[in-house]
């Protein structure tokens, strides 16, 4: 052991003193960087809470709206739900109402077709009344004739008028006896309204139409009675009728058919009646006398105007009284 020469015990020696201030310094150096990091490393460890925390309120707003966005997510998918068992139901009912509508369909169709088959039954059962009620206004006129030309005058009896005229212009001395004779209808030959008179006997009435060829050239006229409707289809027929007459045929004028050779002969349209447009034209003259003459006696009102019966068609072929049909 080396000896300290002229030294304190327990003292350090100056070089060892400095050494060891000079160790101590950098201890202390050392811990004063470590303390120094440490700080820096609290202030980061503050700075990562302080983050964490904002992070961690962050979380529960985000898992609270999350949370709230289930709810409503759960709420929509109730919703839905009762939406889809909605739209089932208004499916099912939408076939129903197909299925309804097809039936619906179905039975209007058959109803059109009932509709249309009673509306042909209709109109043909219309047409036999019509074409029956025809038949019975032309049986009730079986027994007439109608007279025109005949003048008029005040007070008159026209049932002997018309014996009178028979004898005179058909030269017919026969009693003929008659159901009833009177006036009726418009003016025509003559500026006078037309007799129509109801025979007693059928046969009387032939005779008379067989000798009413006398009166040819004369402004006279003896027609069968017939409603308006057998007259309109018997217009046409004229011409065609006395076409045939001319050319020898044999010819039958049976209410509104016209038989040529036994075989019946349709008109054709537009086929007027030359005869019916003379007579026209011939009354127009009359009349046009009648007015521009003032000399000529103006036509009389009736006084009587007799009811007249339900198979009347018009004025102009009114039947006086039923007859025994053909």
């Amino acid at each position: 052991m080396e000896k300290n020469d002229g030294a304190v015990p327990g003292e350090i020696e100056p070089e060892n003193e400095k050494q060891l201030l000079q160790h101590i310094l950098t201890v202390v150096n050392r811990l004063d960087n470590r303390i120094k990091n440490l700080e820096n490393d609290t202030a980061k460890i503050e700075e990562i809470r302080s983050s964490i925390s904002v992070f961690s309120s962050r979380i529960e707003s985000l898992e609270k709206s999350v949370e709230k966005i289930y709810n409503h997510i759960s709420q929509m998918e109730a919703g839905i739900e009762g939406l889809g068992a909605v739209v089932n139901t208004v499916i099912d009912k939408c076939a129903q109402n197909k299925k309804d509508i097809g039936s619906v369909d179905t039975k209007l169709i058959e109803m059109e077709m009932e509709m249309r088959k009673s509306e042909k039954i209709y109109f043909e059962n219309m047409q036999k009344l019509q074409e029956n009620v025809l038949d019975l206004k032309c049986r009730s006129m079986k027994y007439n004739l109608v007279f025109s030309g005949l003048e008029y005058q005040r007070d008159e009896n026209v049932k002997v008028k018309l014996r009178e005229f028979i004898k005179t212009e058909l030269g017919l001395d026969q009693h003929i006896d008659f159901v009833n004779v009177h006036r009726f209808g418009s003016p025509g030959l003559n500026n006078a309204r037309p007799i129509v008179a109801k025979f007693l006997f059928r046969s009387d009435l032939e005779v008379v139409l067989k000798n009413a060829y006398r009166l040819k050239g004369k402004q006279f006229g003896i027609n069968e009675q017939f409603p308006r409707e057998i007259e309109n289809r018997r217009k046409p027929l004229y011409p065609l009728m006395r076409k045939a007459k001319k050319e020898g045929k044999k010819v039958s004028l049976v209410r509104d058919r016209l038989y040529i050779e036994g075989k019946m002969v349709q008109a054709q349209e537009g086929t007027e009646d030359e005869t019916v447009t003379r007579n026209k034209e011939y009354r127009d003259v009359l009349f046009d006398r009648a007015v521009n003459n003032p000399q000529l006696p103006p036509l009389p009102p009736r006084q009587y105007k007799r009811a007249r019966s339900e198979d009347s068609v018009d004025d102009t072929s009114t039947s006086p009284t039923p007859s025994t049909p053909r």
